[in-house]
């Protein structure tokens, strides 16, 4: 290919991107660095009713958001940056994304975001120099039926960990996975809202439980200074027949209703007197 058809296809694909640009509700920036091409195919699939993902070179996204309404973007563009077109909403899209993630090997140079554990049971390897790769990582073992078995769970690595090439080969041969791979998004643009993958990636248990929390404040506060709602007039009711109990009880104030209450509290008085005098 030579430099003027080089020149005319960025050119298209900055075109191709401006004409995104200028339909989508949502565009979201993505950074591709680590995610292997096997995993990238598996979720493109998966998303692309959603979503359309564009791969292109850096210079080309920022020519393509020059001028526009997404240029406020240019600034967060990462080493590998790749952009997302939706009309989905920017909270409702990482909500997705983060479910379409893959688990995946270890490599060398990965940090671990989960501790990992070679569980107890048989193994398909036979007794030889396995033996002693499991010894390197102080995992016991013994020979079953002619197999090597973990005697039980031992954790060979923590999360925070760095992979070493000795621990991605051990965990490959295992067949464990302990990495989670996807796109990475990590801004998204709605209108003039720029919004950070902190402020989208929200824990729905945590906030939800947040949110009854501060409901049951709320009502506890309105029962006690007495604001009548439909859900609290029930229990405000409850609190001043209570309060009024109380204050009949003290004040000694004779009804029906009270009559056992007064019955009781004088004869605690009078044996409380009884005990004092000795009488």
């Amino acid at each position: 290919m030579n430099s003027t058809m080089v020149q005319q296809w960025k050119k298209d694909k900055v075109e191709e991107i401006k004409q995104h640009l200028q339909s989508a509700s949502v565009v979201a920036l993505v950074d591709m660095k680590g995610l292997p091409a096997k995993q990238l195919q598996g979720i493109k699939q998966e998303i692309s009713s959603i979503v359309n993902l564009k791969m292109t070179k850096k210079s080309a996204i920022l020519r393509a958001l020059q001028g526009s309404r997404y240029e406020s973007l240019r600034e967060k563009l990462g080493d590998m940056p790749a952009l997302m077109f939706t009309k989905t909403n920017p909270f409702k899209l990482y909500k997705t994304l983060k479910k379409s993630r893959v688990t995946a090997f270890a490599k060398a140079g990965d940090t671990l975001p989960v501790d990992v554990t070679i569980p107890e049971g048989p193994t398909d390897f036979t007794p030889g120099p396995m033996i002693g790769e499991f010894g390197k990582f102080k995992v016991k073992t013994r020979v079953e039926g002619g197999k090597i078995a973990v005697i039980k769970d031992t954790v060979v690595a923590k999360a925070g960990d760095a992979v070493t090439a000795e621990l991605a080969s051990f965990l490959k041969k295992m067949g464990v996975k302990p990495m989670k791979v996807g796109l990475n998004m990590t801004h998204a643009m709605e209108g003039t809202t720029v919004y950070d993958k902190t402020v989208l990636d929200i824990d729905e248990e945590s906030y939800l439980q947040n949110v009854m929390l501060a409901a049951q404040h709320a009502q506890n506060l309105a029962v006690e200074a007495g604001i009548l709602t439909k859900e609290t007039i029930e229990f405000v009711i409850v609190k001043a027949v209570q309060n009024a109990r109380g204050l009949a009880l003290e004040a000694s104030i004779l009804s029906k209703d009270m009559i056992d209450e007064h019955i009781a509290k004088a004869q605690n008085q009078a044996l409380a007197l009884k005990n004092e005098t000795g009488v």
